[in-house]
């Protein structure tokens, strides 16, 4: 009697045993899943931003060695592990970030603005008609009614990665020609000292981990030790003078206006762009623009600005534009 009643506890404990290993199995699984899913929210955690160099055009030729634009008539895809879907950008037969083409000659009538910067301008992990230059060109279509320039364009010259160099290089290939009335130009301190053509031939001997964004040190940290060993080596002096450069390039380029949109910048940056503003005629500085960086409803977790993002910095614009270049024309009803 006592062997027969050990025989069926046993039995019943092995059931319920095997139950209890397979329900912690499933739980476990289900948890590393959903670890997975939500990672990229996770603080601290590194995450790949790549970019498909296949959709590059690369350039070699003048002075600049590494210049690339986007490959014309193709489609730029974004998908990061930490953003949680695919955002498409189309590039339009120019190399612009544009749902349309736009006509070399200015259509009559019309003002016509060129933006100018990097991956902030450009619109990166946004949709095309999402970006501040987009929305933009919509609140000033929709909102002004003036005269005689009743129609307004917007055109987005931005390109993720960009310096001064690369900026001004690729107003003179492609923005020149479309006669702007006037540029903005959206500048951060990391385009006065992260110069291209000794930060990418750095960047590609480290493959694809100089595409990996810390969250937790808010930095792509590749990239920050390259540009430690850069300013070590040129020293503070030399990369000022290198920057005062390409400033003076892009007057040589373009003597109209232009409004430099500084983001944070460093004392030293702005203080140099002041001097540049001042020296010369139809040059505006708009300091401590839209601050998106204290809210994190306008930024992704890299701290490039998110939907919300570009229309608040679309809004600001619009807002300075109005009081300081438009204020002869009212408001549509």
């Amino acid at each position: 009697m006592f062997i027969y009643l050990t025989q069926k506890i046993s039995w019943k404990f092995i059931v319920f045993l095997f139950w209890e290993v397979t329900l912690i199995g499933i739980i476990f699984l289900l948890g590393f899943k959903l670890f997975h899913l939500i990672k990229g929210r996770v603080k601290g955690v590194q995450y790949e931003t790549k970019i498909d160099k296949n959709n590059l055009l690369f350039d070699s030729s003048g002075d600049l060695k590494y210049f690339y634009e986007p490959k014309p008539n193709s489609i730029q895809t974004w998908n990061p592990d930490w953003l949680g879907y695919e955002v498409q950008n189309q590039i339009n037969s120019d190399s612009l970030n544009e749902l349309k083409e736009y006509s070399i000659d200015k259509p009559q009538n019309t003002f016509r603005i060129i933006t100018l910067g990097d991956s902030f301008t450009y619109g990166q992990f946004v949709k095309t008609e999402e970006n501040y230059s987009k929305v933009l060109e919509n609140l000033l279509s929709v909102s002004l009614v003036c005269k005689p320039n009743k129609k307004f364009e917007v055109i987005n010259l931005g390109v993720p990665g960009y310096d001064i160099n690369y900026t001004v290089e690729r107003f003179i290939r492609r923005g020149k020609k479309y006669n702007p009335d006037l540029v903005i130009w959206l500048l951060n301190s990391w385009n006065f000292y992260q110069l291209k053509e000794y930060m990418i031939p750095q960047m590609e001997q480290y493959g694809n981990q100089a595409d990996i964004y810390n969250t937790k040190a808010k930095e792509y940290t590749i990239v920050e030790k390259i540009t430690k060993e850069f300013k070590s080596l040129y020293g503070e002096q030399k990369i000022l003078d290198l920057d005062k450069k390409m400033l003076e390039h892009m007057q040589n380029n373009f003597d109209g206006r232009i409004i430099f949109v500084a983001i944070n910048l460093d004392k030293k940056y702005q203080d140099l762009l002041d001097v540049y503003v001042h020296s010369n005629k139809d040059k505006f500085s708009f300091k401590n623009a839209f601050n998106i960086w204290q809210n994190e409803n306008y930024h992704f977790l890299d701290e490039h600005p998110n939907r919300e993002g570009h229309k608040k910095i679309a809004e600001d614009l619009f807002t300075y534009l109005k009081n300081n270049y438009f204020s002869y024309c009212s408001m549509r009803n």
